[in-house]
């Protein structure tokens, strides 16, 4: 049976006197510098990551991974194809079916997305005067 914290008064009091404890460690005028100091840290670490994405992605495409995901996502569509006819031949079980389509759903719409971002970005560059 679970207790609330009206039921039992140390519970109630420990919780008021740690919020006092905390509302005392930190002044009201700090918190603009400290939400500040917090955004900067968010913007900093966004662009650090954004760098690294950058620089992973321009390496893959040219390494050739362009065509081993156009593959990976050809047997993914394969896998659901087989998966069905063993969910309809009564040897798969359907959970297992079920995640598998939203596997391939997801990667299917990942790489149309992808494809989108190329053709607008082909287009963009099409339409720079020189």
């Amino acid at each position: 049976m679970t207790r609330s914290i009206g039921s039992n008064p140390s519970i109630a009091s420990a919780l008021i006197e740690g919020a006092r404890a905390a509302a005392s460690k930190q002044p009201a005028g700090d918190a603009k510098g400290l939400a500040d100091e917090f955004r900067k840290k968010l913007v900093d670490r966004r662009a650090e990551l954004e760098a690294k994405l950058n620089t992973e992605q321009a390496t893959e495409v040219s390494g050739g991974t362009f065509s081993n995901t156009i593959q990976h996502l050809d047997q993914e569509v394969r896998k659901v194809d087989d998966l069905t006819e063993s969910f309809l031949k009564g040897e798969k079980d359907f959970h297992e079916v079920a995640v598998q389509i939203r596997q391939s759903d997801l990667a299917l719409k990942y790489a149309f997305a992808v494809r989108n971002k190329l053709v607008d970005a082909y287009r963009e560059v099409m339409r720079m005067s020189v």
